[in-house]
């Protein structure tokens, strides 16, 4: 079963029909009575102020859950290898200097705005607490909390690269789960995307 993450902050995030669109994928219990069933990707089928009717996609079951039990999809690269419709693979954008480099990048056609966007992601791998409290100093703890996310997180940052005789690359915006890469995708009225196979395995 794929990793599951929580935003880590001082007060708990709560989700609400705010935060989510019909079709997002999530993380969901597959029993709220049988915690050991773990839990399986769904999207989202219907919504209320509650929670919301969703369907997993490994099973095509229907269930309704909470907005509190769900957990959010970590953005991989699995999802972008799924979708070469989408996404193009690219070394457009230099590694920058220092500690954090980015693990891959692709670029992608917004149809909407008739111009190209790149996704590049850095992919954190933490082994013990000391390594955490770091990423924390680094101002990277907002993203994630240490035991949910199995010791890797991704942060993707989504930008405009505009190449000249200075290359330019104007950020967008900085994701960490995939529904809020889809929603973006969708404002640029791109495909929606495909699930990787890697997550419909058990």
């Amino acid at each position: 079963m794929a990793n599951k993450i929580k935003i880590r902050s001082s007060e708990p995030v709560k989700y609400g029909p705010h935060d989510f669109q019909l079709g997002d994928y999530v993380y969901a219990p597959v029993s709220l009575n049988d915690p050991s069933q773990g839990n399986q990707l769904a999207y989202i089928d219907q919504q209320d102020k509650e929670g919301c009717t969703i369907i997993f996609a490994q099973t095509g079951r229907t269930v309704y859950r909470e907005y509190d039990d769900l957990y959010l999809v970590p953005i991989t690269e699995d999802w972008m290898k799924e979708n070469p419709q989408v996404f193009t693979p690219c070394d457009d954008i230099e590694q920058p200097e220092g500690r954090f480099r980015f693990a891959y990048q692709y670029k992608f056609a917004a149809k909407r705005f008739i111009c190209d966007y790149h996704i590049v992601a850095y992919e954190l791998h933490y082994e013990d607490e000391e390594e955490y409290q770091h990423l924390v100093r680094e101002g990277l703890g907002f993203f994630t909390c240490i035991k949910e996310s199995q010791g890797k997180a991704t942060i993707a940052q989504i930008v405009r690269f505009i190449p000249g005789s200075i290359d330019l690359a104007a950020g967008a915006m900085q994701l960490i789960s995939i529904h809020d890469l889809h929603h973006f995708l969708r404002l640029c009225g791109c495909e929606e995307l495909k699930v990787p196979q890697s997550l419909l395995e058990d």
